[in-house]
């Protein structure tokens, strides 16, 4: 009887001594658990002013990207991976009345451009001419359209070529007149001797 109690009473103890170490063991983990709760939360606050910050300067680059394209005398068309218009500038605009978000290059161009025979040079239905260039927006896909309103360009330069051929045919009728001014001048010369009256046939005949 009392070997069994003394058995009873050291499995208590024992089985205390085993709660205890487990309780150790549990608290410890607990307490490395908390800590390590606290550094992720420090690492994930950390991520999302990261996040937060590239975010707000990728708003303030496309902002500053709308500022430029609306203060560009050039129309520029950003096109989708299907070429329908994705954004485009209010001098895009200006050149095609009608565009819209969504609409396909294709239907815009058969609608607008009566003329492009040249790769780099188009002519609108309204009889603007534009220079065309267009450039891939690799590795995203899409391109971007740039059009530059040529015509008054255009217009000084076939004044300036016309001015040329003016000045030329100019030239060209001054010197005719100075051939033909040198012999009459002569001519007349000759004549003014020949009809003075105080000139020997002697005189006259040289």
């Amino acid at each position: 009887m009392t070997s069994a109690k003394q058995l009873s009473r050291q499995q208590l103890e024992h089985a205390f001594q085993v709660f205890n170490q487990v309780s150790g063991q549990l608290t410890e983990s607990y307490i490395q658990l908390q800590a390590r709760i606290g550094e992720l939360n420090l690492e994930l606050a950390a991520a999302r002013s990261e996040r937060m910050r590239r975010l707000g300067e990728k708003e303030r680059y496309a902002h500053r990207f709308a500022q430029l394209l609306d203060a560009l005398p050039a129309a520029v068309v950003v096109l989708d991976e299907n070429d329908r218009v994705e954004q485009f500038n209010p001098a895009a605009n200006r050149l095609f009345d009608t565009i819209k978000l969504g609409d396909a290059w294709r239907e815009i161009a058969a609608k607008s451009i009566v003329n492009d025979q040249q790769h780099d040079e188009l002519t609108l239905g309204t009889g603007a001419v534009v220079s065309f260039t267009e450039q891939t927006l690799a590795p995203d896909p899409g391109r971007i359209l740039l059009l530059l309103d040529m015509t008054e360009t255009r217009q000084l330069q076939a004044r300036a070529e016309r001015q040329q051929r003016l000045g030329a045919m100019g030239q060209m009728a001054a010197q005719l007149a100075h051939q033909i001014r040198t012999p009459l001048s002569s001519a007349l010369l000759y004549t003014t001797h020949l009809s003075r009256t105080d000139l020997s046939a002697a005189q006259r005949e040289k």
